[in-house]
This record gives C-alpha cells, sequence and structure tokens, in this order.
C-alpha cells in the first residue's frame, strides 16, 4: 500500500493505496515529525530537514540512518490510515 525510500537529504513516499493522504503526519523515530496539508497517490519527497522534534531540532542523518518510520493519514474517504516501517 505504501513504500518508502531514503536518501541523503529526502525521505521519499511511494503512496501505493489509490487515495489522495490529507493531514498527513511522518514520524521518525518516534521523535521526529513532519506534516504535509496533502500527499498525492504516487511519489512524493520530503527534506529531511524539515523533520523536526518538540523543541524545534530539525532531524540529521547520521551513519544509522531511520530505524523506524510511521505515517498517520486520512484519505479520500475520510479513512484513517497508519502505516509503520
Amino acid at each position: 500500500m505504501a513504500d518508502i525510500a531514503v536518501t541523503n537529504t529526502h525521505l521519499i513516499v511511494q503512496n501505493e493505496t489509490g487515495f489522495v493522504w490529507f493531514g498527513a503526519k511522518l514520524t521518525i523515530d518516534d521523535k521526529y515529525t513532519y506534516e504535509a496539508p496533502i500527499m498525492p497517490n504516487g511519489k512524493s519527497s520530503m527534506p529531511l530537514a524539515g523533520f523536526v522534534d518538540d523543541q524545534g531540532h530539525g532531524y540529521k542523518r547520521d551513519r544509522w540512518s531511520i530505524r523506524h518510520l510511521t505515517i498517520d493519514v486520512t484519505d479520500t474517504l475520510g479513512g484513517k490510515k497508519h502505516f509503520s516501517w
């Protein structure tokens, strides 16, 4: 239904659900979040620097990279979806 990839500077999400996602909240390692008002069906790219913690500190990719990612969204039919890697 969804797939992810990581470059040195971006998180790439492939939305394969067939629906546009609204109010997407992406969370890296249970700490750094990024909110996207709309994510279309297909590929979206989010800058890793745009993910911030509660104090406003940006995510900095280190040698360990991302250990855990969650995505919470509402689809075009109003259904709630939760994805976890």
